[in-house]
């Protein structure tokens, strides 16, 4: 593990600048705002196998339009109805495996997200994955996600005895 200690902030994906050029060996990235029990074994496994430049952990993540959802088509003529739909996506997880080639697109002391460094290398033709993370994750960059993190984790520890 090596911490990397900004002067300014860099944004998500900035610090990688900040790492040695000289190893090829694949970066681990999480943040620091992110809970989870994932198989990291399982997830380098994945990238390897897949030969990939770049590995994104990716959870589900529902939400349900308490509404009925009017289609149309361009005309704008009603094509159809969904009532109360359940809308289902992938979200980055905050957990990522990057090869030095796609690490090394990160300049010294230059800011940057990692979505547009992923952006970017896939702009740049380098092959990117997706690896759904099916064990316990949960994003705690908020203080309401942070207490509910804390009372999940104490409910878990009271049911283990």
């Amino acid at each position: 593990i090596r911490l990397i200690e900004e002067a300014q902030p860099l944004g998500t994906a900035g610090a990688l600048g900040h790492l040695d050029d000289d190893s090829d060996a694949p970066i681990l990235v999480i943040n620091g705002d992110v809970i989870t029990s994932v198989d990291l074994v399982a997830l380098h496994d994945f990238h390897v196998r897949d030969a990939l430049d770049a590995t994104i952990g990716v959870a589900r993540y529902d939400v349900e339009v308490p509404y009925g959802v009017v289609r149309c088509d361009a005309d704008g003529l009603f094509t159809g109805i969904d009532e109360k739909p359940r809308i289902s996506n992938f979200v980055a997880a905050g957990v990522y495996y990057l090869s030095a080639q796609i690490a090394g697109l990160v300049s010294k002391n230059h800011p940057l997200d990692m979505p547009d460094l992923l952006n970017q290398g896939n702009k740049l033709g380098l092959k990117i994955g997706i690896f759904p993370i099916h064990e316990y994750w949960t994003d705690v960059g908020r203080p309401a996600d942070l207490e509910a993190a804390d009372a999940e984790h104490q409910s878990m520890k009271n049911t283990d005895r």
